[in-house]
């Protein structure tokens, strides 16, 4: 499986480099086995983000969501690395 690192900048101004691997796992927004996953342990309190590149969805599991500012700049990256 791949692995692409993703630079992040915040609105403030600042930036973090995170890593996201490529995974089986299928979107619970749309179906599509194009979910990639938050390299590590992700948040203390939810765990690593899963993002679709499909549909830009973000979800962590079991928790569902619309993909947000920082999210989508991951989605983005990863798009443009594999040429989508």
């Amino acid at each position: 499986m791949k692995q692409i690192q993703v630079e992040i900048k915040y609105k403030l101004g600042h930036t973090y480099k995170f890593k996201y691997d490529e995974t089986d796992s299928h979107c619970p927004n749309c179906g599509n086995k194009s979910v990639w996953v938050e390299h590590g342990e992700g948040d203390f309190y939810c765990g690593p983000t899963y993002l679709c590149i499909s549909c830009n969805y973000a979800f962590y599991i079991p928790i569902e969501k619309k993909a947000e500012y920082t999210e989508q700049q991951a989605i983005d990256q990863i798009k443009k690395e594999l040429g989508l």
